[in-house]
């Protein structure tokens, strides 16, 4: 590919004013084929305003921020730096005190032709010098020069060229320029160059507020193109990729799926729960061993079952005379009344049975008992 097909290396002749040729270590920040550039030495930063930065020699000077000139012969394009009349290849340019952004310019002592570290110069006061550029405090950076022309250009981030060039009017470089781009036209940068360098010197940052660069409007001249032009048109957010589309539709067909196997699970344990209600409700009852009386309980004569104590204390023997209110008798109750002893055996002291406490229905516990009478 030819120099003047590609957008991306620097071309063509670098101009200090009308008709004045810049020496050749001037080359310009873009290609002249595609519009007017602004034009900065080799190596050095093209930076917003049609200025430019580098290191030159050492010392006092040496981070030289500057204006040289552009690739329009007749020096009236917008890309052309405005020198505020001082008849020099290039000048610099300082920062006035507490100014908020703006810059003097600063002629050179002996005139050079070349780039050397700038010569003394200070603003104190904005309001009582003349203002080259009235920006901010850093100067954007918009690309990283060459060391000679055809070789390529490294742009920053959001500055790179990306379609055709546009061919709006030129200024002439007197107009104001505020805190336009690098002087080319109209145009917005939206992609970055893979190969964008690091920033190296003051206002060199690629955080750019600078995404694009406006001309001044004016009808001296036309057919100048811009580096920076307008960006193609977005595609309509209404259109989706195959790719999308296709993820689009597996994730439905997974959620599907996923509340397909939620509802299943779902009825599963509601035919399981159904199931166990219905095995217990057709169980007979039995009886656990606590239902059932824990008290013993002793047969009567009758057959039925009573308690074996009724919570009365019984007497000793002894000391009753007589049972359940009746009078004990010979012959009277003994036979009636098995294992009780009549009187004469207790008065001879042959009784039966030695005396023991007798609980109401005692008589119940145990079988008859026979009883020793002495003849």
């Amino acid at each position: 590919m030819s120099n003047s097909n590609d957008i991306f290396v620097s071309n063509g002749t670098c101009y200090s004013a009308a008709g004045k040729e810049l020496d050749k270590s001037f080359i310009p920040c873009g290609n002249d084929a595609f519009g007017h550039q602004t034009c900065c030495g080799a190596g050095d930063n093209c930076l917003a305003d049609n200025a430019c930065w580098g290191i030159h020699g050492s010392g006092y000077g040496s981070s030289l921020t500057y204006m040289a000139g552009c690739t329009d012969p007749d020096y009236r394009d917008a890309s052309c730096p405005d020198k505020k009349s001082i008849d020099q290849a290039w000048i610099a340019l300082t920062l006035c005190d507490d100014s908020d952004g703006a810059w003097a310019p600063c002629s050179q002592v002996g005139n050079p032709t070349t780039l050397q570290p700038g010569s003394y110069c200070t603003c104190t006061d904005a309001a009582s010098t003349t203002v080259a550029v009235k920006d901010t405090n850093t100067l954007s950076s918009l690309a990283s020069l060459p060391q000679r022309t055809g070789e390529s250009i490294l742009f920053f981030p959001g500055h790179t060229p990306t379609s055709l060039p546009v061919h709006p009017e030129t200024s002439s470089p007197g107009s104001p320029q505020g805190s336009t781009g690098s002087g080319n036209n109209v145009g917005t940068a939206t992609q970055t160059n893979p190969h964008s360098p690091s920033p190296t010197g003051p206002g060199q940052g690629p955080t750019s507020s600078l995404a694009s660069h406006t001309s001044s409007p004016a009808a001296s001249q036309s057919g100048s193109a811009s580096l920076f032009p307008s960006p193609a048109p977005e595609p309509s957010s209404s259109s989706l990729s195959s790719a999308a589309k296709a993820g689009l539709i597996g994730g439905l067909v997974g959620l599907f799926l996923l509340l397909l196997t939620i509802a299943a699970l779902l009825l599963l344990r509601r035919h399981r729960q159904q199931s166990l209600r219905g095995r217990s409700g057709n169980t007979k009852h039995k009886p656990r061993y606590s239902d059932t009386s824990s008290m013993p309980t002793v047969p009567e004569s009758d057959g039925h079952a009573i308690s074996e104590a009724d919570g009365k204390v019984a007497r000793p023997w002894s000391m009753r005379s007589e049972l359940e209110g009746k009078e004990i008798g010979r012959g009277s109750n003994s036979e009636e009344r098995p294992g009780v002893p009549d009187a004469e055996s207790r008065v001879n002291g042959h009784a039966g049975l030695s005396p023991v406490a007798e609980l109401p229905g005692s008589e119940y516990f145990f079988g008859p008992r026979t009883g020793t009478k002495n003849e």
